[in-house]
């Protein structure tokens, strides 16, 4: 994790945030490190995309905050924090940017060109990259929220896109599934670190403001409504627990069900599809769920559609003995 009591202080005394390192062979390999790379065509074939190397933007980061203090190093950092430490390393970078801002904005670094008068927008622009939607914010929304050995590992992303699909149902009862099963202690470790994270991230939208005219100011409001998303969700699930939603109802009579309990067809496609869902999260390779997406398609026929499905030779032989048509359902 970053020291940052350690890396606000001054680099030195006459020079609070050293020099600027634009042109230093060191920074230069920073941005390239924290880029990745993207697909690209060799031939016939095409070569994947390849993400950023956080472990290389941390190593080089850390040296050039010896040496500088720099918004854009910051949020290199920052980022690298997220990808290695999870939240904590989030709040743990957004704290250094708020050091940065509260005691070196003067003289931080990037500074406005001469002829600008002061232009705080070079700085704008480099604090806008915690709210890149193909960047930091992606990078929140991968995190995983629940650690369930029966259904697997979710995300914010992932619940996101049961909201954005009319279909999305199944996956819906899944994510629920994998929270009842996930450790409480956990799950309420995780609501910390992101209510820190959320508070980190509102107040360095504070302290930018106080620099800035408000027009002028980079609006933090996709990290902070992000956050305080995961928040909630995580939030809602740890205060309703799996032990209290099975033995206690909601209303007086109501009949309390056991998520896990089958009544229907229905819950026979639910379960089918969060076993899916967990082969695909830890045994990707598996032909498990190509079997079983078979089966799911099975469920709602009848008898002869069933055979018709399985063994199509058979359905004539018995629709000869039976004496049925041969375009005949039942």
């Amino acid at each position: 994790m970053l020291d940052v009591d350690h890396l606000v202080k001054p680099v030195s005394d006459g020079n609070p945030c050293g020099d600027a390192l634009d042109y230093d062979l060191s920074f230069l390999e920073l941005e390239m490190a924290g880029q990745g790379k993207p697909a690209r065509q060799m031939g016939d074939s095409v070569i994947a995309a390849e993400a950023p190397d956080w472990r290389q933007v941390w190593q080089l980061g850390l040296e050039l905050a010896t040496r500088t203090k720099d918004l854009r190093v910051g949020v290199l950092l920052t980022r690298s924090a997220l990808s290695q430490f999870g939240y904590p390393g989030l709040r743990n970078g957004l704290e250094l940017l708020a050091g940065y801002v509260e005691s070196h904005w003067p003289e931080l670094h990037p500074r406005p060109d001469v002829e600008d008068s002061g232009d705080p927008t070079v700085r704008l622009n480099a604090l806008a990259n915690l709210c890149d939607p193909s960047g930091l914010i992606a990078e929140v929304c991968q995190v995983p929220l629940t650690a369930s050995r029966q259904f697997g590992a979710f995300t914010l992303r992932d619940w996101m896109e049961t909201q954005r699909s009319q279909s999305s149902e199944i996956e819906a009862a899944s994510i629920d599934l994998a929270f009842g099963d996930t450790d409480p202690d956990l799950l309420c470790q995780l609501g910390a670190d992101l209510d820190a994270s959320l508070t980190a991230a509102i107040g360095l939208d504070g302290l930018v403001n106080e620099h800035v005219d408000i027009i002028d100011a980079v609006r933090f409001e996709p990290l902070i409504s992000v956050l305080r998303q995961g928040k909630d969700i995580v939030s809602r699930h740890f205060k309703i627990p799996q032990s209290e939603t099975v033995t206690q109802p909601l209303l007086p009579g109501a009949e309390v069900r056991n998520p896990e309990e089958i009544r229907g067809r229905n819950d026979v496609i639910r379960i089918l599809d969060s076993i899916c869902r967990w082969y695909q999260v830890n045994e990707p390779a598996s032909p498990v769920p190509a079997l079983l997406g078979r089966a799911k398609r099975l469920v709602s026929k009848d008898f002869m559609a069933l055979l018709e499905e399985l063994a199509p030779a058979g359905a004539a032989q018995y629709r000869s003995v039976a004496g049925m048509a041969a375009d005949s359902g039942a």
